[in-house]
């Protein structure tokens, strides 16, 4: 723990002292860029490497709605952080150039060895190399508010400055060498770092490393690179006597792991590569020929499971095998290791002959608390098998070979039998587990339980009777988008079991620094690690799961499971009824589902292929009930909304549409398409072409919904004909390219937009609301807002530099009745209001989707968006970002609305095979 003050005291003092941004600043404008990589002044023996991309931007993201960020300030002495991060910040301001350099230049901060078993971390930043050691200090002492000495010593071909802050208890050690500023605690390292850097032998050469380190983004929040021999010993002190063996098997384990972090607000997720070598023995490196296998097992895990460890491959009997190599290896040995030879002697028998032949894919072991007085955990081990009835007679049959006596007992007529094999499936079991009574063993489905008693094991059998489940349990739920169903290696562990621990485990002087937040640190409510082989690595996937309210409770009100994966936004709609609503969804199999306010399926029905655009609710002349009208590629649906279809429908499309259908009359319901044969059609409801349509041509496929616009203050005939059109109805067709089709409600051509002209492919038209310029808006191609008139003439006003996949909408989000100009672009949203002023900008840090909804309730525009790295929802009103609670995420776009009579407002989200419904309360 004293690492981890040492690198928040150098954090404050490198990153947050004001001398050092505009030091960075003195250093770049030299335009002269430095010549080594801060990696290549690592030492070589380092347990923890952290790259920081972005510093200035994660600042940005974690004091904006960061709620593990909003924790820590709570803890002491995290506060003046923020205040001085938040300075350097508002400062950095008044400089571009110095923003800049806050926003790009990387932080690396490595956890290095500088003596027998001591760590202390080395900071590292690029600058130019021609800087002299002299204006490194004169800027130091001219800028930094307080008192300061600085001492220097000559060493190599530069010098080291011992720096002393006041009020700071530590001395810092800096140098500036071969384009890198090197800081730290302990003279030792920066000694280190320079030598690095002279030799030109630093860790960046070797093997291990180069190999995470290349499948690693710069496009993330930072890079966290482990190496597990070193990473063990850096830990050795802190843990007591008992627990040294754990750490011991973690440095076998694996060489060396790179991943990426993503930091969400209310969780921590690292994504990348793990390697372990063969010829340093390593645990790892015994499954890199495997594939990942489907984690079934946690199908039966009971919902009281705290932590469970669940291994999977293809061929247990020869891991086994390889696993007795290994340690003939490790012995030096020339004879073969028979871990079971002992036991073979002593019955006379080939005991592995009633374990191979039907063990199968997947091992694991779970402990699960029985009830909430209890504090142990018991133990269950699982094997798979592909024959339980041939498991049983096997375990039955060795036990009476090995003289075992044999009981059974029985639970709601499943049976629990005793047959004291511990000894010998401990030693089956050894290359995953440590050893524990295994006396007593069932069978649930698939899998053979082990535990150490019948109680233990008629816990997991009640589970399951009663279907409780861990993967059913809110708290699973909410981490289980990023879990993969296929791994070779699965763990997870709820963290108040896991706090528990550190009394046992810790060093009893590292047990002060964590009492005082010991609850606090309950909040981090979860974790899990996945590790799948994949072309001689291992994927992993790392995900710490945050709780502000320290409890299971949450927004999902419910979850609905579908046969495949939701595919699409799941829409609300009315149900039929007054005031009552539903949720329509498709999977990937293309069956639609209508889910009632409580998350039951009220029915389904299998289409004829994917729904292009959305569902449009109609009410036909003829009939008070409510029916839901959309299309697919070849078929013209309207359903009625107790699942049956009308009459005549689904009508099949004598030419495949390119797009979703829009209405271009409510009252008489003329549907307009665009087809693949480059031709628009329009419909009624008898199947036949619209009175009047003639069927325009366009130059390229159109796949976005026509849109139907009316002018401003246009009055809308009730009868219209060719002869007599309703004037104010305009329908906008835009091409793949941009290029666009203006016509009447009859498809008569009424705008030849002027030469040139090329819509933008993510931004719609608009009656324009804003002046007297024309009667339409869009954006084009460039990110100008183009003023459409009917002649076709366009003017185009300039808001910003935007990319041509720019997005554009023209809503008022202010809600004071003039529509707002907000354009999404390069991760970024910006709001203009009508006189052309930015008034609010938000930056993603993460790569987010298009805006998926733009939905008005109660007076009140909303804009979301989903995150696709993390899984995690945005909302967005007048006021900017909308907090809202942690846990709501899901891996498709949602939608917005009401489902009960409450007044409450819900988002729903598909997640895989799931739909989920969150209610958020009574938003503002």
């Amino acid at each position: 723990m004293r690492i981890i003050k040492r690198i928040i005291q150098a954090t404050i003092i490198v990153i947050l002292a004001v001398g050092i941004p505009y030091l960075c600043y003195l250093l770049y404008v030299t335009l002269d860029r430095p010549n080594k990589d801060p990696v290549q002044a690592i030492p070589d023996r380092t347990a923890l490497i952290i790259q920081v991309n972005h510093p200035l931007g994660l600042l940005g993201e974690l004091t904006r709605n960061n709620l593990i960020w909003k924790e820590l300030l709570t803890y002491p002495g995290i506060r003046p952080i923020q205040d001085q991060l938040l300075l350097i910040d508002s400062m950095s301001r008044w400089s571009p150039e110095i923003r800049e350099i806050l926003n790009d230049a990387p932080l690396t901060i490595a956890l290095s060895l500088h003596s027998r078993t001591k760590f202390d971390p080395l900071f590292l930043m690029p600058v130019p190399s021609s800087l002299e050691g002299s204006s490194f200090t004169s800027f130091i002492e001219e800028h930094y508010p307080g008192k300061i000495t600085i001492l220097q010593s000559p060493y190599n071909l530069t010098e080291i400055y011992r720096i002393h802050f006041e009020n700071q208890r530590n001395t810092l050690f800096a140098a500036v060498w071969e384009g890198i500023c090197i800081f730290s605690f302990t003279d030792a390292l920066v000694k280190r770092a320079i030598d690095q850097l002279s030799l030109n032998t630093a860790i960046s050469v070797m093997k291990g490393f180069n190999t995470v380190s290349s499948t690693t983004g710069k496009k993330v929040d930072a890079n966290l690179y482990v190496n597990f021999p070193y990473l063990s010993l850096a830990l050795w002190k802190s843990v007591n006597e008992q627990h040294n063996n754990g750490l011991v098997k973690f440095a076998r384990y694996a060489d060396w792991s790179g991943m990426d972090l993503y930091l969400k607000k209310d969780g921590l997720l690292f994504n990348g590569y793990t390697i372990a070598s063969d010829s340093a023995m390593q645990t790892l490196a015994l499954i890199n020929d495997q594939v990942p296998v489907s984690l079934t097992m946690t199908g039966i895990l009971p919902s009281n499971t705290e932590i469970y460890l669940l291994y999977a491959m293809i061929g247990y009997p020869e891991y086994f095998q390889r696993w007795q190599l290994r340690l003939q290896r490790a012995a030096f040995s020339v004879e073969n290791i028979d871990l079971f030879n002992g036991l073979n002697s002593r019955y006379d028998t080939l005991v592995l002959h009633f374990l191979e032949s039907w063990i199968g894919h997947q091992v694991g072991r779970c402990w699960i608390k029985p009830s909430p007085t209890e504090n142990g955990l018991h133990p269950v081990t699982i094997l798979q098998t592909a024959n339980p009835d041939s498991a049983r007679k096997s375990l039955l049959s060795l036990s009476q070979t090995t003289g075992k006596k044999i009981d059974s007992t029985s639970y709601e007529g499943v049976p629990i039998y005793q047959t004291n094999l511990s000894e010998i499936l401990n030693i089956w079991l050894s290359p995953l587990f440590e050893q524990e009574e295994l006396a007593f063993f069932t069978i649930i489905g698939d899998f053979v339980c082990f535990s150490h008693s019948r109680e233990t094991l008629k816990e997991m059998l009640k589970s399951n009777l009663k279907r409780e489940f861990l993967i059913e349990t809110k708290v699973y739920q909410d981490i289980s988008e990023n879990i993969s169903d296929q791994a070779n290696f699965s763990f997870y562990c709820n963290s108040n079991h896991l706090l528990d621990e550190l009394p046992v485990v810790l060093n009893t002087e590292y047990l002060p620094l964590f009492s005082p937040i010991l609850g606090s640190l309950k909040k981090f409510q979860s974790f899990t690690l996945q590790l799948s082989a994949e072309d001689g690595m291992f994927y992993t996937s790392f995900q710490v799961r945050f709780n502000p309210k320290n409890t299971e409770e949450g927004p999902l009100a419910w979850k609905t499971n579908l046969d495949t994966l939701v595919s699409g936004r799941p829409q609300i709609v009315h149900s039929g009824a007054k005031d009552s609503f539903s949720v329509l969804v498709t999977d990937t199999m293309n069956t639609l589902y209508k889910i009632d306010p409580g998350g039951q399926i009220a029915w389904k029905q299998k289409l004829y292929g994917k729904v292009l655009g959305s569902f449009h609710e109609v009410i036909l002349p003829s009939s008070d009930s409510l029916f839901y009208l959309f299309n697919t590629e070849n078929h013209l649906y309207l359903i009625r909304s107790d699942g049956k279809s009308a009459p005549r429908f689904p009508m099949k499309f004598p030419v495949q549409a390119s797009n979703g259908l829009s209405v271009i009359t409510p009252g008489e319901f003329n549907i307009v398409i665009a087809f693949r044969n480059k031709r628009i059609y329009s419909f009624n409801f008898d199947g036949g072409l619209s009175e009047g349509w003639t069927s325009p041509e366009v130059e390229e496929l159109v796949v976005t919904p026509i849109q139907v616009l009316r002018g401003r203050g246009g009055s809308l005939i009730r009868t219209a004909s060719r002869e007599n059109p309703r004037s104010a109805v305009r329908l906008f067709a835009t091409m793949k390219s941009g290029k666009i089709l203006i016509t009447d409600e009859f498809g008569v051509k009424k705008v030849d937009p002027e030469k040139g002209f090329y819509n933008s492919p993510n931004s719609a038209f608009y009656v324009n609301l804003t002046n007297s310029k024309s009667p339409w808006l869009t954006t084009d191609v460039q990110g100008n807002v183009s003023y459409f008139e009917e002649s076709g003439r366009v003017s185009s006003v300039s808001f910003n530099t935007f990319s041509a996949n720019h997005y554009f909408l023209y809503e008022d989000i202010l809600g004071d009745g003039a529509p707002e100009f907000i354009f999404f672009d390069n991760n970024t949203l910006f709001y203009y209001d009508h006189f052309f002023k930015l008034i609010y900008f938000y930056s993603f840090r993460h790569n987010v989707s298009p805006p998926c909804l733009i939905k008005k309730i109660h007076g009140n525009t909303y804009l979301g968006f989903t995150s696709q790295t993390t899984n995690e929802v945005f909302l967005f009103d007048r006021q900017g970002y909308v907090e809202i609670e942690s846990g709501v995420k899901g891996t498709t776009p949602f939608d917005l609305g009401f489902l009960n009579n409450d007044n409450s407002l819900y988002l729903v989200i598909g997640s895989n095979r799931s739909v989920k419904g969150f209610s958020l309360g009574h938003m503002p």
